[in-house]
Formats: C-alpha cells, sequence, structure tokens
C-alpha cells in the first residue's frame, strides 16, 4: 500500500508521565502522525487541544483519518458554540480544512478560528462526536480511554490520568500519567488494547451497562 503508515514505527513506550516526558510531543503527536483512526473515551474534552497540534491534525485529515470521541456534556462556550451548529452537507474538501487547521497556530482570535475548524472535521466527517451520561447516580462520564489504529491492522491503547483537553496533555497544567498498550508487542498487549477497542465499540453503540 502506497504511503502506509504503520504505528510499529513509533518506539512507543510503556508509560508517560508528565515528571519526566511531553505527553502531547513525546506520545500523542507520533502516535497519530502514524494513525488511522482515533478513538477516544474521556470526562471532559476541549477543542483547545486541537490548537496545540494543528499540523500534526491537519495531516491526519489529508490521510482521510477519522476520530471518534465520547465524552460527557461538560463543554466551554466555544466548544458549545460549533457543537450547536446546524449541520450542512460537507462542502470543504480535506485540503481547505487542513487550512483552518494549520491557521490555527496564528489566529489572532483563536475561540473563532476553532469553531470555523472544528464545524468544518464534524460535517466533513472527520469528527463524530457522542455524549456519555450515567445511567445511575448523580455522577458524570469519566472513562479516560484512547485506541489508535493504523492501515497495517496495529492497535495502541491508552489509559491514564489524562482528559483530552489542552491542560491535560500540554504539560503546562495538569500532572498526568497513561499507561500504553502496543498489539505488536506481545500476547498481553495485544488482548489488553484489543479490550480496549472492543469496549469503546459497545460504548460507541450504546450497550455499555450504565
Amino acid at each position: 500500500m502506497k504511503n502506509t503508515r504503520c504505528l510499529t514505527a513509533f518506539e512507543v513506550k510503556d508509560g508517560y508521565s508528565t515528571s519526566d516526558a511531553a505527553l502531547l510531543d513525546d506520545f500523542l503527536v507520533p502516535a497519530l502522525d502514524q494513525a488511522q483512526s482515533y478513538d477516544r473515551s474521556v470526562g471532559f474534552f476541549s477543542s483547545s487541544l486541537i490548537a496545540l497540534a494543528p499540523a500534526t491534525i491537519a495531516d491526519f485529515v489529508l490521510r482521510g483519518g477519522k476520530i471518534r470521541l465520547v465524552c460527557s456534556p461538560h463543554l466551554s462556550a466555544t466548544d458549545l458554540a460549533w457543537l450547536g451548529q446546524d449541520a450542512e452537507p460537507p462542502s470543504e474538501n480535506d485540503e481547505a480544512i487542513a487550512d483552518q487547521l494549520r491557521a490555527l497556530a496564528s489566529a489572532d482570535n483563536l475561540a473563532a478560528a476553532l469553531i470555523t475548524a472544528m464545524s468544518s472535521l464534524v460535517n466533513d466527517g472527520a469528527l463524530e462526536v457522542r455524549f456519555a451520561r450515567p445511567t445511575f447516580g448523580t455522577g458524570i462520564f469519566h472513562d479516560k480511554v484512547g485506541v489508535l489504529s493504523d492501515q497495517c491492522d496495529h492497535r495502541l491503547s491508552f489509559v491514564g490520568s489524562a482528559n483530552e483537553t489542552a491542560a491535560a496533555w500540554s504539560g503546562l497544567g495538569n500532572h498526568e500519567q497513561i499507561e500504553t498498550f502496543a498489539s505488536w508487542l506481545g500476547t498481553e498487549q495485544d488482548a489488553r488494547s484489543a479490550r480496549h477497542a472492543r469496549q469503546f465499540q459497545e460504548l460507541w453503540m450504546g450497550v455499555r451497562r450504565g
């Protein structure tokens, strides 16, 4: 397959902590550079994360990459703005959307630029978002799992404290730690990453208990 990217090109460690690593630059960016899909379930999401790595997300979109996000419905005013827009037929091509993402790096009005870029990602189908509420108790949905897959049938999952926010991934906000499981690094890691992928799919379809 021409220009195939495989997660095996990423020398993944078994864990990352903000005490001794940059979670964004040492894990998320190089993983997305090789991935074709990204499934993420979190308690909190903020599109400000996208502004931390606009070139990486732009390249991901140009390769036909897809993101599926499940989170609790606790959002910033900026994210409520782009999620609240009426859906329109896809009118932007991938290159136009990539340009919108790259423009985040130098935007004078970041909130407005994020609303434009995120709306385009949703309308193009590159990003799908679903919200989760517990069916019992008064708490919130608070999973923190990610699953990346490539074109070579490899899987890389991670679990840990990080939400999908700039505060979690930037290294300038929260102290965070994640553990990783790569399908190509042995049967145990393969089994764990497969379980994470299966559980995310069940969550996405709305069939997980609670």
